[in-house]
């Protein structure tokens, strides 16, 4: 077993049985070969394979350290197995076929302009975080925390995206303008699942039709959000998701409430006639009341005295030989 402590290589290291370890800090300027029969890991400091060519054909095991694949390196790499630390791709094509993450403190980070995978790559985020501007390339399932930009930015997903159950997607809202909120790009099918958190900057002027879209999918929108949460919503307005098969939608809406001037079906209304004042054929809960009839489907009720009935409060009841009008 090799283990390096505090090394800058700058020429050629290969390791072609037996383990190798980095436990504080090692930067690679150089060539580092790893071939399958030799095992690399990872167990704490930073761990730089910055320029030059980086293979390797067995598993890199993370451990706790931090871990960058840097911007002028040509990185190829088997598999990644990743239970805490910190993966940072600043690579342009960090060609990593497969990457496995399980611990609630790991991290995977993609930079601006770089892309981890290639389009046979599957990635799973079990645990932990998957976060950036830049592109993971292949299948990506998320069962952790997906969290798009860097305050806020683009993520993109080259392949399909499957957020299961016990994932977290979380969208920050810092204006209306594009690129002033986080988006998600798919450019395969994107299967929807698990919670949904929207925090909205402080002072950011949201208001009733607000609409804005924080998912782009070239292939198809299947499955939905079982969990939406909202942080910085005014409180006199809610919000809701809208979608179709090509995008998804966070938009901000009037509060269901009665006295609004709208049938709200959420709420049970059968009549609103814009106040919440009994006698007037809608009651203070938005109910018809007895003796009238109000119409209007889910706009503004107009009530009138049902038939039957007539006089100011519609309790005059009329003789059914008598034609009944005024009061």
């Amino acid at each position: 077993k090799s283990v390096f402590k505090n090394l800058t290589s700058k020429g050629v290291v290969v390791c072609d049985r037996g383990d190798l370890e980095f436990s504080e800090s090692f930067t690679s300027n150089g060539h580092l070969t790893v071939e399958s029969s030799c095992g690399l890991r990872i167990s704490a400091g930073h761990t730089t394979l910055d320029t030059g060519n980086i293979v390797v054909r067995s598993t890199l095991i993370n451990e706790g350290g931090s871990l960058w694949l840097g911007s002028a390196s040509s990185v190829t790499v088997a598999n990644i197995s990743q239970s805490s630390g910190t993966l940072h791709v600043a690579a342009a094509h960090a060609n990593v076929s497969s990457l496995h993450q399980n611990g609630h403190a790991s991290r995977v980070v993609v930079l601006s302009g770089s892309q981890l995978g290639h389009a046979g790559s599957v990635t799973n985020i079990n645990q932990g975080s998957l976060s950036g501007n830049g592109a993971v390339a292949g299948h990506v399932n998320m069962g952790g925390l997906l969290t798009p930009g860097m305050s806020p930015g683009t993520l993109v997903i080259k392949g399909d995206l499957v957020l299961k159950s016990t994932s977290v997607t979380q969208l920050e809202i810092q204006g209306t303008a594009v690129g002033q909120y986080d988006t998600i790009v798919v450019e395969g099918d994107a299967t929807l699942g698990g919670t949904l958190n929207v925090t909205v900057a402080s002072g950011v002027p949201l208001g009733a039709g607000t609409s804005i879209v924080f998912l782009n999918v070239t292939g198809k929108v299947s499955g939905s959000f079982a969990t939406v949460q909202t942080t910085g919503v005014s409180a006199e307005f809610d919000s809701t998701l809208n979608g179709d098969s090509l995008s998804m939608s966070f938009s901000v809406i009037n509060k269901a409430v009665c006295g609004n001037g709208k049938v709200e079906t959420s709420l049970s209304e059968t009549c609103d006639d814009g106040n919440t004042v009994s006698g007037d054929g809608c009651s203070t809960s938005c109910s018809v009341e007895a003796n009238w009839a109000c119409t209007g489907g889910t706009a503004a009720s107009i009530c009138s005295c049902a038939s039957g009935f007539f006089g100011p409060t519609c309790a005059r009841a009329c003789n059914p030989s008598a034609t009944c009008s005024g009061h």
